[in-house]
């Protein structure tokens, strides 16, 4: 795979808050931590996505749900950081219960079509938006 020649640049942090508008808030997400986000979902795409265009290309929609994807898991497991300092894998409830009453929800598996991380990648509406346009990123030419 292709390392993308983008560099992750203010504008880019700043579309990035305008295209994901819960992430607007600096004081709860720093530019640094959008920036990280950023370049570490940069690993993760090749020439397949296309040119990084700011009107919503697959390129750019790919590229933020990963790292919208890096922002709300890394989140998920700072909250889940053990007072002495171990972390737990955040990772889908479930059932539910309190009192008499239960509540069981459908977890995503790793199975043969389904790997580990992308069951991780399920656990978030921007993994699984990820999961979508790299599916399509991947489908190639289409001949009709």
């Amino acid at each position: 795979m292709a390392d993308l020649i983008y560099p992750v640049t203010p504008e880019m942090v700043q579309a990035f808050r305008e295209f994901y508008e819960e992430f607007g808030d600096p004081a709860k997400w720093s530019d640094a931590k959008i920036t990280k986000a950023l370049n570490i979902a940069k690993g993760e795409l090749g020439g397949n996505w296309g040119l990084y265009e700011p009107a919503y290309s697959l390129l750019q929609r790919g590229w933020f749900a990963l790292a919208a994807h890096y922002l709300t898991w890394n989140a998920s497991t700072t909250a889940a950081t053990g007072a002495d300092g171990s972390a737990t894998t955040p990772y889908a409830v479930s059932s539910k219960s309190v009192r008499d009453e239960s509540t069981s929800y459908a977890v995503p598996a790793a199975n043969a079509s389904l790997t580990a991380w992308e069951a991780a990648m399920a656990l978030t509406p921007y993994g699984l938006e990820y999961l979508h346009l790299r599916q399509r990123a991947g489908m190639g030419a289409i001949c009709v």
